[in-house]
């Protein structure tokens, strides 16, 4: 995709891209997966290209690498298992003005640092081009490993919010944090 947006790691071998459709499989071995959207996952395959469509399209819409970027582990052999989640970076529907920043890991790459990696290039993209004040999070109070993220990424709490139906601590980082 002319004028897209990708974001590597210095002197490592993380990088994000934007999805394509031909990251369906992969898409779905996260979305797909209950254990990893435990609040609502794809049912099945459809489900999933479905949700890949709409995510491709928003991303395209929105522009500025605004939306949700593949992680991709260049380390791997196997192309197919390259992606090993996502995050994302999107208008948050609990704090409007807003964005928020997220992470979803296939459940085998859980515990291996690849959602702190990847949301610090986020950040990092958030705040020095797209000169935003602060990200957000929305996190459940149990969800633990979502937590760890959030400290590891120097965010703290500052309130709550309902999401999804669900009371969320409400997480920030501000750039001059």
């Amino acid at each position: 995709m002319a004028g897209e947006v990708e974001l590597n790691e210095p002197e490592g071998t993380l990088r994000l891209r934007g999805f394509s459709l031909e990251d369906h499989d992969a898409f779905h071995a996260i979305w797909g997966d209950p254990e990893v959207i435990w609040w609502g996952h794809d049912p099945d395959r459809e489900a999933s290209r479905a949700r890949l469509e709409r995510v491709i399209a928003s991303r395209a819409r929105r522009g500025q690498g605004i939306g949700f970027w593949a992680i991709v582990d260049e380390s791997i052999d196997d192309p197919g298992t390259r992606i090993v989640g996502d995050v994302v970076l999107q208008p948050a529907p609990f704090a409007r003005g807003d964005l928020e920043i997220g992470w979803h890991l296939r459940r085998g790459c859980w515990g291996r640092g690849y959602a702190v990696r990847s949301a610090r290039l986020l950040v990092r993209h958030a705040f020095d081009r797209l000169r935003l004040a602060r990200v957000v999070a929305a996190i459940v109070p149990t969800n633990e490993r979502s937590i760890a993220v959030a400290q590891r990424l120097g965010m703290r709490i500052e309130g709550r919010v309902m999401h999804g139906g669900m009371q969320h601590d409400l997480w920030a980082l501000h750039r001059d944090d």
